[in-house]
């Protein structure tokens, strides 16, 4: 079996304004071996000249239209990169991330509970939409209503706010 491919190739001085210099009708061929045999025929310039015009144009229209597509494709990138979200700062965590924390048991009794401090402490927390800082006085100072009203321990505070 024989493998044969065949292409054109047109050489375009800068200068030429989309006219080849020179043009040339090349062959590889590959047999079954492997081995590897190309040659060139040259070709008159004149008739071939048209082909290569509209081929040159061809090519400048399609590198045109990618162009276009790539200015496309990076405003949706930049579009998309801006609905990621920023990095929580350190020591933030979401409010599911914060009830997650705690045991059904105090949950259920944090739910139950009398407490007034207790009860505005978890509704408090629970209704923030905004990242938590585990190292604020508001949130040590929510939870902390937890080990008063008897739910949670101090260590269990501790270990929450970890």
């Amino acid at each position: 079996m024989t493998i044969h491919t065949d292409r054109i190739v047109f050489v375009f001085p800068i200068a030429a304004k989309n006219r080849p210099a020179a043009a040339s009708l090349q062959t590889l061929e590959i047999t079954e071996s492997g081995r590897e045999f190309e040659s060139a025929v040259p070709l008159d310039v004149g008739s071939v000249g048209d082909y290569a015009e509209a081929f040159s144009l061809g090519l400048l229209s399609e590198r045109d239209s990618l162009a276009s597509q790539a200015v496309v494709m990076q405003a949706e990138i930049n579009r998309l990169t801006a609905l990621i979200p920023p990095p929580l700062p350190a020591r933030s965590i979401y409010p599911r991330e914060l009830l997650g924390r705690f045991t059904f048991a105090e949950v259920v009794a944090a739910i139950r509970t009398d407490d007034e401090a207790a009860i505005y402490a978890v509704a408090n927390l629970q209704t923030t939409v905004a990242p938590i800082n585990l190292d604020s006085e508001e949130t040590r100072t929510l939870i902390g209503a937890l080990v008063v009203a008897g739910i949670i321990t101090t260590e269990r505070l501790a270990e929450i706010l970890a």
